[in-house]
């Protein structure tokens, strides 16, 4: 019995050394990753933890594609697996934009306050029940240039007719749940749990529970 028990201690130990990166620079979504996946036998480790790392750019193709273009690329400039998601919102009346192009749509310069009131300029024309949308997400896990596994998510919605709430970023103060209440009206630990991207990083860290990378 004592040397199971070691044996155990000793795995335990050693997956409790492995890391695993989130790739992103975005500090909102980093934090917002890091609550859903708190519980992973992995050390999640940050690019900041790392000096002289290149942008990975983005493509329009689609957001797998983009995802795995990140995962990939800070993978191996980090020798570590990593974590990357693309997401986009599609706004029916829009045809489906801003979508892959959402963080470009706009100068990406542009604070997200005035992002979001132009997003509404455009949406003036649009009335109640003509405002559907949804927030999608794909994740990928990634080491090096090999794709280990991808995930997606989604959260149904519409556009709201004025931004609401002070929480979360992006689109989210402008983005209707089908309660009435803005993305960034609700607390940070309800969006963990129906959002788009706690969607598909609750079934990253169900794979990273299972398997090893």
């Amino acid at each position: 019995m004592m040397k199971r028990l070691r044996i155990r201690g000793q795995l335990k130990m050693r997956m409790s050394g492995l890391k695993i990166l989130a790739a992103t620079s975005n500090m909102h979504k980093y934090d917002e990753i890091s609550s859903i996946l708190n519980g992973i036998p992995y050390e999640l480790v940050s690019l900041r933890t790392f000096e002289g790392i290149s942008d990975v750019e983005e493509g329009d193709g689609s957001y797998y594609e983009n995802a795995v273009l990140k995962a990939c690329g800070y993978s191996k400039q980090t020798g570590l697996p990593a974590i990357a998601d693309d997401t986009g919102l599609e706004i029916d009346f829009l045809g489906g934009a801003p979508g892959i192009r959402s963080a470009r749509f706009f100068d990406e310069g542009m604070p997200y306050e005035i992002r979001n009131r132009r997003l509404l300029e455009m949406m003036k024309d649009a009335p109640e029940g003509k405002r559907g949308a949804r927030f999608v997400c794909c994740a990928v896990i990634a080491d090096g240039d090999r794709v280990i596994a991808s995930f997606t998510g989604e959260l149904k919605g519409s556009i709201a007719f004025e931004p609401d709430g002070g929480g979360g970023f992006g689109y989210d103060p402008v983005f209707l749940l089908e309660d009435g209440r803005t993305l960034a009206s609700v607390a940070e630990g309800e969006k963990n749990s129906v959002s788009h991207r706690a969607e598909a990083m609750k079934k990253v860290a169900e794979y990273l529970k299972h398997n090893r990378i």
